[in-house]
């Protein structure tokens, strides 16, 4: 549904939920340097710095094509239809 955000629209069924976004290319840093330090049976949780809303991403977005982004909170149906059709 990425073509509704040139819409000014961000389709969501996350609710009031937050997410830890990290790069490809920090999961790349970090398993390299795990290869190389880490004990050779150890777990690792890789995470973002800060967790995001849905009305942060909506936000960044706002900034990134220079005009408001709305949040259109979902069902998982219908976000699932809306997956499908598009």
């Amino acid at each position: 549904m990425v073509c509704l955000l040139q819409l000014g629209q961000h389709w969501v069924n996350a609710g009031d939920g937050k997410n830890a976004y990290v790069t490809r290319a920090d999961c790349a840093r970090a398993a390299a340097a795990a290869l190389v330090q880490g004990p050779g049976n150890a777990s690792y949780d890789i995470t973002g710095p800060a967790a995001l809303s849905t009305a942060d991403l909506a936000a960044l977005a706002a900034g990134l094509r220079g005009s408001a982004v709305e949040v259109v909170d979902v069902s998982d149906e219908a976000y699932v239809q809306g997956l499908v059709e598009h």
